[in-house]
């Protein structure tokens, strides 16, 4: 995963060296500032860490008990050293202070808009596609909008996120179907496309790797690799419960685990989850330990 070199890999790697402090469970000041730095730079990776740095805040809340004040303190310090420094780059170039990227704002428009509103109006994706787009270019034109201009692409993008929550709020239903549709395909597990075949396939043609017959092929693999992965981490999940081993560390990776998929799944794109690794990292290890505790148990009782 680590080789494919998209914008996830700097994330990936950012995300290890956070965790690797967090879990030292220092009050100091310059470790808990570096820390908020790291998740800044998390955030100018992937808009979906903007709202991360509330987790680590809660699970301070936990571990410092009466002196999370200090260390919550220097992290957000930290944290909006990062955020200040895009407002205000983003007002010296544009005359407006906004921080979240335009990605963040399009990005129900791209991924669910088209597929829930042609489950809504019972027509293909690529007759809503065309409607919407149609809608959207009558839209810019009696609004007047230069797309050419910051501030009006700041209003193009502000529309997108209201139109495309005005659609997914239309037929909650058919929205959740085809949220659901999409974390499913989100969930299975990729190990290949993008570390081999995205350079042999999608640089001539967007998606193309999906319309090949390998792509075919590699389904049942996925399925079987992501389910062995998932079957670990229950196992681990299992045993600290029966064992009521409530680490508060655990907790602080499952919630950590809940919120990228929360804030990412609805995009399909298994891609994204590649992140999560690291946080399921530690139950897949910990559930290879309990396997083969169990069958050396078993071969131990055999003899």
């Amino acid at each position: 995963f680590h080789s494919s070199f998209w914008s996830e890999s700097i994330f990936f790697t950012l995300l290890i060296f956070s965790i690797s402090l967090i879990v030292e469970r220092k009050i100091s000041l310059s470790k808990n500032l570096l820390i908020g730095l790291l998740l800044g730079l998390l955030f100018l990776q992937r808009s979906v860490a903007i709202y991360y740095v509330l987790i680590v805040i809660i699970y301070y809340f936990f571990i410092f008990k009466k002196n999370f004040l200090k260390p919550v303190i220097s992290l957000l310090i930290g944290y909006f050293l990062i955020i200040l420094f895009i407002g205000f780059h983003n007002f010296k170039r544009s005359d407006n202070f906004y921080i979240q990227p335009t990605q963040a704002k399009d990005g129900f428009y791209v991924y669910l808009a088209p597929n829930i509103f042609s489950l809504n109006e019972k027509i293909s994706i690529k007759k809503a596609n065309s409607i919407l787009d149609e809608k959207l270019d009558q839209w810019i034109e009696t609004n007047n909008l230069n797309l050419e201009n910051e501030a009006d692409r700041l209003i193009y993008y502000e529309y997108l996120q209201n139109k495309s929550f005005e659609i997914i709020l239309d037929k909650p239903l058919n929205s959740f179907v085809v949220i659901l549709k999409r974390t499913i395909h989100y969930l299975v597990l990729d190990p290949l496309r993008h570390v081999h075949y995205f350079y042999k396939f999608n640089l001539r043609e967007q998606n193309s790797f999906y319309k090949t017959e390998i792509a075919d092929n590699w389904i049942l693999p996925r399925l079987i690799y992501s389910s062995l992965i998932y079957f670990t981490v229950l196992i681990s999940f299992v045993h600290m419960i029966r064992n009521q081993d409530y680490d508060k560390f655990k907790f602080f990776l499952i919630f950590s685990l809940i919120y990228f998929v929360a804030v990412s799944s609805w995009t399909g794109n298994n891609r994204y989850h590649v992140p999560n690794l690291v946080f399921l990292a530690f139950f897949v290890s910990n559930g290879m330990v309990i396997i083969s505790t169990y069958l050396r148990k078993i071969k131990i009782g055999s003899n």
